[in-house]
């Protein structure tokens, strides 16, 4: 139960935001909601007077149909059952005329169903103007005929239509609702003219009301397995975690079929018991921090937080934005000091971040998923002290940057940084990946960053085998490919220890080798530039194979662009001197034909970006 406390601990040390409209980052409101209460999608709004007169109604715009209501264990959870919320709720709850207006009940009665719970919320707290109001109203039984009067509501022969048939002018309402007319749902709101009144799904002294009244109809006690506390308990558990309609249970206790527990149990209650409060400021405060803060990828959610500072540098977007640092420069004014700027500032960002971390504080990272439509699980559930989290997202971070080429209005901008997990999972399966391996995926390196441990190999293979068929790729496409594959490549290396630019000391062969590849690429590309053609090098076209048979294709290589070198070498010698300088360094007997490491992609990246720089440009002017 160490995560239910966690969330529970975590509703409590925020509990001042209880009720509060906030906006996410995808432009939806949410709030951290309040026990006993859920969110509906309302479509009718009655405004009714505090004499329990109706003053009006009107269909509510889908933007705004987003409804705080109380409800009971019961009715957050019904499926099929006529289980009636307290207050706001569908017609067949809150109109007495439902079924005169042409509406179907199974069984019971559920409108006195809801009239006696309201009744008693009522005489719990006598001084609540706004429900007594609202029970004046609807014990009426004329809500329906109030709303067809009033053109709200539709009929066809004393009966409420269906469908509109119509193919112009089609009503707000059926606009608005996903069924015919009889699933509407309805809320309150009251006026008056010597008062003014919140709206009732906004009112904190309303949300109090009711949660004191609905403690008072929990009567089955006993210890809570998550607080230790002896308190009133509860067997039911709320679902619409990850989304509105999720029907996924992290906590169930169904038996009638598949023995959950038999044969270890005799009783349910033997296996754990969760307090009412518990469960609801767990699961709500759950909520809360998915819509704010978490990640969703194909059901799987993705959750870091953290219970004194919610905002928690995550490991699944770029650090350096999260640190505010805008790491970019524009490509014909880089020059070799920059990778090492930028990573200086990056340092010093992550160094002022830990000076507001607070002592002892816990990093909390929670996987769920859900095995079926009602089930969810917790994949993986992590604590790890705050400090060190930093840290060895820090040194991920400066381990697996490399440089990157982006292009803003039109210009050529470079910037140095870790790529995404999102970005290292896509270079590895390819954009048309399926989700249900990204999410895989994700959640592996999301525990190699968290741990400290080096990207996966099979996961660096893969991007080695995708990033030496260049030719599959948009330039562009390849480009960052590249840049991706190269920075796994560094963080996966431990014998050498590269750095972001150019190493004209190195021996290794295969980043000689990735020179020379680089090298005639350039050349090449040289005149097709010139000649404004677009079409790809030999060298891209021979990577794969260049990278298995290194000697004998570096000869086909050279014949293929025997031409371009010489139209080059007419202006300049600077591409024939690095040539004659990357042969110098090899090692006697290096040079043959054994496959390549991953090793010549960093050197092919490196040559690259050596060429672009300002400085090198100035050495090929004649």
């Amino acid at each position: 139960m160490s995560w239910m406390l966690d969330l529970y601990e975590t509703y409590e040390k925020n509990s001042s935001k209880v009720g509060n409209v906030e906006i996410s980052a995808t432009n939806q409101e949410y709030t951290l909601v309040p026990i006993s209460h859920t969110y509906q999608a309302a479509q009718v709004e009655i405004t009714i007077t505090l004499t329990g007169e109706i003053l009006s109604a009107d269909v509510i715009q889908k933007e705004k149909s987003s409804t705080l209501i109380p409800c009971t264990i019961d009715s957050a959870t019904r499926s099929n059952a006529p289980v009636p919320h307290p207050l706001h709720d569908k017609l067949m709850y809150v109109a007495g005329d439902y079924e005169a207006y042409g509406g179907k009940i199974k069984k019971d009665n559920p409108h006195q169903a809801y009239l006696e719970q309201l009744e008693r919320w009522c005489a719990f707290d006598n001084d609540n103007e706004q429900i007594q109001a609202v029970y004046q109203y609807v014990k009426k039984g004329c809500l329906i005929a109030d709303l067809v009067a009033r053109g709200v509501l539709y009929t066809e022969n004393g009966k409420l239509l269906l469908k509109w048939s119509g193919s112009t002018n089609k009503p707000a309402i059926f606009q608005a609702l996903a069924g015919d007319q009889t699933t509407t749902f309805v809320r309150f709101k009251v006026v008056d003219t010597t008062k003014i009144f919140e709206p009732m799904w906004e009112d904190k002294a309303m949300f109090d009301s009711y949660i004191a009244f609905y403690k008072t109809q929990l009567t089955t006690t006993g210890l809570c397995y998550v607080t230790g506390k002896t308190t009133a308990l509860v067997e039911k558990h709320p679902s619409k975690l990850r989304y509105a309609g999720d029907m996924a249970k992290l906590i169930s206790a169904n038996d009638t079929n598949g023995y959950t527990y038999r044969g270890l149990f005799s009783d349910k209650n033997q296996v754990a018991t969760i307090s009412y409060e518990a469960s609801q400021k767990a699961h709500n405060a759950l909520k809360w921090l998915i819509t704010r803060q978490g990640k969703v990828i194909d059901g799987r959610v993705f959750l870091f937080w953290s219970k004194e500072n919610l905002d928690v540098v995550s490991v699944d977007e770029d650090l350096a934005s999260q640190f505010g640092l805008d790491l970019h420069t524009r490509e014909d004014e880089e020059t070799a000091d920059t990778a090492i700027e930028f990573a200086r500032a990056f340092k010093y960002a992550a160094q002022g971040y830990r000076q507001n971390l607070t002592a002892g504080n816990q990093v909390i990272l929670l996987v769920l998923d859900a095995p079926t439509k009602g089930r969810l699980a917790v994949i993986n559930y992590q604590k790890i002290d705050s400090s060190v989290y930093l840290e060895n997202v820090q040194k991920w971070y400066e381990k697996s940057t490399w440089r990157f080429l982006t292009i803003v209005n039109k210009t050529a901008q470079i910037s140095y940084r870790a790529p995404t997990i999102f970005e290292i999972a896509s270079a590895a399966y390819g954009k048309h990946a399926k989700e249900q391996l990204l999410k895989i995926t994700h959640e592996r390196l999301q525990s190699a960053i968290i741990n400290n441990l080096k990207v996966p190999v099979d996961l660096l293979n893969l991007l080695v085998q995708r990033t030496i068929r260049p030719t599959t790729m948009e330039s562009w496409e390849w480009d960052r490919q590249l840049s991706i594959t190269c920075s796994m490549i560094r963080n996966f290396n431990t014998k050498e220890s590269y750095s972001m630019t150019l190493y004209k000391e190195s021996t290794n062969r295969s980043y000689l080798y990735g020179r020379l590849l680089a090298v005639a690429d350039r050349v090449e590309n040289i005149v097709l530039w010139e000649k404004d053609t677009k079409r790809s090098t030999n060298a891209s076209r021979y990577m794969e194979s260049f990278s298995q048979h290194p000697h004998r294709t570096w000869k086909i290589i050279q014949m293929n662009i025997s031409a371009y070198q010489q139209k080059v070498r007419l202006r300049t010698r600077y591409y024939e001197d690095i040539l004659d300088e990357i042969y110098g360094l090899f090692v006697l007997g290096d040079f043959n034909d054994e496959p390549l490491s991953a090793d010549f992609l960093i050197g092919f990246s490196h040559q690259r970006a050596d060429f672009n720089q300002t400085k090198n440009k100035e050495k090929k002017e004649i």
